[in-house]
Parts: structure tokens; C-alpha cells; sequence
């Protein structure tokens, strides 16, 4: 189950309503304006976070680039919280390999899946611009 499609979205920032968080989501058709998430600065505070309406069991996820333009997320580490407060790195604080072009759909499933109320993808490399899709896979508890 793709748990995003659940999920209440929080960005770091998003350029503007045109890019917005909830185009991080795949399968969503839109009549203008970017077809993925893209953040309004090009930093390494920027993320998207996912809020599960309940616990989940969390076992990887996916991520591609913007479809219409060459930008995309090429490195990212993955943060989850059980209680909103505290954030802590899956998989040992495991650097994932994100995209290197803008179509590809790059799945990573976590060696030891995790139990969160929250997931945050927090962007550590990017090309051009950091614009990316998403799926975070697994199931409510």
C-alpha cells in the first residue's frame, strides 16, 4: 500500500502553489503547474514529511524525478518519529541513492523496516533542482 496517498503532507518549503507538497504524490494528473513536489530553495534543510493518520509499519519506499523538466533528488536519508517529537535515521543513517534522471522509478526497501507515525525525506543531493515524486510503502497498524 502506498501510505502517502494517506498521508497528511508538511514541506520544507514549496516554490509556490503551482509545486506544491501534494504533487509529491504519484498518480495525480494536474492541468498546470509542475506534475511533482519542488522546493522553493535549493538547500540541505529542505524535506517532505509524511503524517500517518496512525502508526504504520513502514518497509521502504520509492521516488522519481519531475517528469517535464530535468530535476530531481539524487541522495536523501530517511527519518521517522513515533511521537512527533523525536526523529530518528533508518537503516543505521543510510544515505539512499535517489534518481539520476527525471522518469525512472527508484524503489528502496529498508533493511530493518520501522514503525512511525511520520516519515520525512530530508534531500541531501540534487540535480538541477530539488523536485521529486514519492511512495512510501507499507501498511496502518
Amino acid at each position: 500500500m502506498d501510505l502517502a496517498q494517506l498521508a497528511t503532507l508538511r514541506p520544507s518549503s514549496e516554490v509556490n502553489s503551482a509545486h506544491a507538497v501534494d504533487r509529491v504524490l504519484f498518480g495525480r494528473v494536474y492541468g498546470e503547474g509542475a506534475p511533482c513536489w519542488c522546493a522553493a530553495f535549493n538547500d540541505l534543510n529542505q524535506h517532505v514529511t509524511f503524517w500517518f493518520p496512525r502508526l504504520a509499519h513502514v518497509v521502504g519506499l520509492s521516488t522519481a524525478g519531475r517528469p517535464d523538466l530535468a530535476q530531481w533528488v539524487t541522495q536523501y536519508q530517511v527519518l521517522v518519529t513515533t511521537d512527533g517529537v523525536t526523529w530518528r535515521a533508518v537503516d543505521n543513517n543510510r544515505m539512499f541513492n535517489g534518481n539520476t534522471d527525471r522518469t525512472t522509478i527508484v524503489r528502496h526497501n529498508f533493511v530493518d523496516p520501522v514503525q512511525a507515525l511520520g516519515l520525512r525525506i530530508a534531500i541531501r543531493a540534487w540535480d538541477s533542482h530539488i523536485s521529486m515524486r514519492a511512495a512510501v510503502h507499507g501498511w496502518l497498524l
